[in-house]
């Protein structure tokens, strides 16, 4: 008997630790990624959407306007479930970058996305994004970003980007650090930052062995070209 004792107490042990190393190997995937501080949303001048809810028309700002869209640009995220991360994007967007005086720190950004094109790595999740459960796309087929300040790090390494994401039906102000250059007569910008996407009212949870986290990468490459004089 106290052999037995011994056995099932060594298993136990054995079994403690295989869920250590379980946990230890799910740690959060987003833990080293820049998380965006989300606060309320800021009133900014109105921007208009097209037809089609994607390509937004030019911000109400004086500055030359550089124009980009989904060819030659990408907005991507990243999710994670318990059985490993998805990846996807968005087929069709629009957006600009005007600069007055070619001064950055002045500078607005404006994006449409149709999230009608929401794609991902995998065929069933991506209906399953466009449904109810995430995006739910034929109610709130568009989404947008309107940035209200740029603000230039001290070494002028980077800036942060503050602006209003409206998606799913709610806006939030959001801030993320994004590299940021002019030359000539293209503005390119790159960020990658998480946002918690239950914020926005995106709360579907995932089926109870594969847990989908609240967590999204969000990591977009722009380059806009100036549209005229």
């Amino acid at each position: 008997m106290a052999r037995l004792k011994l056995i099932g107490s060594y298993c136990g042990a054995l079994v403690l630790c295989a869920i250590a190393l379980i946990l230890a190997g799910c740690g959060d995937p987003t833990a080293d990624k820049t998380a965006a501080t989300v606060s309320d949303a800021v009133e900014v001048e109105p921007v208009a959407s097209s037809e089609e809810g994607a390509a937004l028309e030019e911000p109400v700002q004086d500055g030359l306007v550089y124009a980009f869209d989904n060819e030659g640009s990408s907005v991507d995220f990243e999710g994670y479930k318990v059985t490993g991360p998805h990846v996807g994007g968005f087929g069709t967007f629009s957006g600009t970058v005007t600069v007055p005086d070619g001064d950055l720190n002045r500078a607005q950004i404006a994006l449409g996305i149709d999230m009608t094109t929401t794609y991902s790595d995998n065929p069933d999740l991506t209906t399953k994004l466009l449904s109810p459960d995430f995006f739910e796309v034929e109610t709130y087929p568009s989404a947008t970003f309107v940035s209200t300040r740029i603000d230039a790090w001290p070494d002028g390494s980077q800036f942060d980007v503050t602006g209003n994401l409206a998606l799913h039906g709610v806006t939030k102000g959001v801030t993320f650090p994004a590299s940021i250059s002019l030359d000539g007569t293209t503005v390119t910008a790159e960020a990658e930052f998480t946002i918690d996407r239950s914020i926005w009212g995106i709360t579907y949870k995932g089926v109870a062995d594969d847990l989908i986290r609240d967590d999204v990468l969000i990591f977009f490459a722009i380059e806009a070209e100036a549209q005229g004089g």
